[in-house]
């Protein structure tokens, strides 16, 4: 499943293509909207709303709000009857998804993302483990 914007359905297409899937568009998956103004201090900003999850701006999402839109969606997909599922959404959106799972998982760890950037979820007895995998390797 994918986030509707254009530049995640063309980093799936491909695999799509090889496994002969169709791709199910998730809304659930867009990226998260810091603020609805032009904020010239948004690195700091997303900083701050990582160390304060709460934290909202003008017509923006909080941390919080965001992590619960991806975490629903992935424990959905770990419970369904199917035994893998890819699912393909942006930045901001996975590194709150990897917090949720694990706290060190910080500001810093999302600005050394890579683009695109892939990780391995497993679940096992209610845990939730992820590792980064190497691209070149897939």
């Amino acid at each position: 499943m994918s986030s509707p914007y254009k530049r995640a359905i063309q980093t799936v297409q491909p695999l799509a293509n090889q496994l002969n899937v169709e791709i199910e568009m998730n809304s659930q998956l867009e990226e998260r909207v810091l603020s609805s103004e032009s904020l010239s201090d948004w690195m700091e900003k997303l900083r701050e709303t990582f160390d304060d999850r709460s934290l909202k701006f003008e017509g923006g999402e909080s941390s919080e709000d965001a992590a619960s839109r991806i975490v629903e969606v992935v424990e959905s997909a770990l419970k369904s009857e199917y035994e893998h599922t890819v699912v393909v959404t942006h930045g901001n959106l996975l590194a709150l998804l990897l917090n949720h799972y694990d706290k060190q998982f910080s500001f810093d760890e999302w600005k050394n993302l890579s683009n695109p950037d892939v990780y391995l979820l497993e679940s096992h007895k209610n845990e939730v483990t992820f590792v980064r995998m190497e691209i070149n390797k897939i």
